[in-house]
């Protein structure tokens, strides 16, 4: 995993400086992310009522400018799933082909991938966190993204325009803004019952196993029973400082 993380320090750096920097400095913000896995036995259950480990991939976070498209950088909402890799994310949590797209969609100021909690990488199981710092100047959104390991193609994510890193005043927003995340179906595999498929993120032999599905990025509603985000994670930002851009 250390080839893979130092990898994609790279991929970030080249992001910033050939999106990020101008002659013209500005000021930006600094912010610390914080994903937490909150869940507990309680919180999920299979279909055969046995208990489920609630946990999620990596985080894919992407800050992007408000003058990109209202469908966002990783998906658009009632939409097919682009040919940008959110497939291979949302149902192998193998997220290269969609870093790949990132670095060179419009908007896009930078981004990341956080794979390392406090006692293990790649997986944020409970009791577990992401924590992170990301830079954004005033008026940019965040979109960020995680594989929901006990699903087909199941995701947790900001909507698909990303959430306002500031207010309407221009102030750096600061607390929990957990409630804003939703959990989303890709669309692209036929689900099954959570926790229990063959062909899911935590139990298939190999990736892109399970059954073709063409269908849209949507709220989850495929009439088996999930919990809710906020019963799962929480997530919040606190501005640090104020840099130069």
């Amino acid at each position: 995993m250390a080839r893979k993380s130092m990898l994609f320090a790279v991929i970030v750096l080249a992001s910033f400086f050939s999106a990020g920097c101008s002659e013209d400095s500005q000021e930006a913000t600094v912010f610390e992310v914080l994903v937490e896995n909150i869940s507990t036995p309680q919180s999920f259950t299979a279909a055969d009522e046995s208990p489920l480990i609630a946990a999620f991939s990596s985080a894919l976070w992407a800050v992007h400018s408000t003058g990109t498209s209202a469908s966002g950088p990783f998906f658009t909402a009632g939409a097919p799933a682009r040919s940008n890799g959110l497939e291979a994310f949302a149902e192998d949590a193998n997220p290269g082909a969609l870093i790949q797209a990132l670095t060179a969609a419009d908007g896009v100021t930078i981004l990341g991938l956080v794979s390392e909690t406090v006692s293990r990488e790649g997986l944020l199981g409970p009791a577990q966190q992401y924590r992170f710092l990301i830079t954004a100047p005033q008026g940019e959104r965040l979109s960020l993204a995680m594989n929901f390991v006990q699903g087909n193609d199941i995701f947790v994510s900001t909507p698909d325009a990303g959430i306002a890193l500031f207010d309407e005043a221009g102030q750096a927003r600061s607390g929990d803004i957990t409630a804003e995340f939703v959990l989303y179906d890709a669309g692209t595999e036929i689900n099954q019952a959570p926790g229990l498929g063959a062909d899911q993120t935590a139990r298939q032999p190999r990736e892109n196993t399970g059954a073709t599905e063409s269908g849209v990025v949507q709220p989850v509603n495929d009439g088996f029973v999930y919990p809710s985000v906020g019963a799962m994670l929480r997530v919040t930002v606190t501005p640090t400082q104020t840099v130069e851009y």
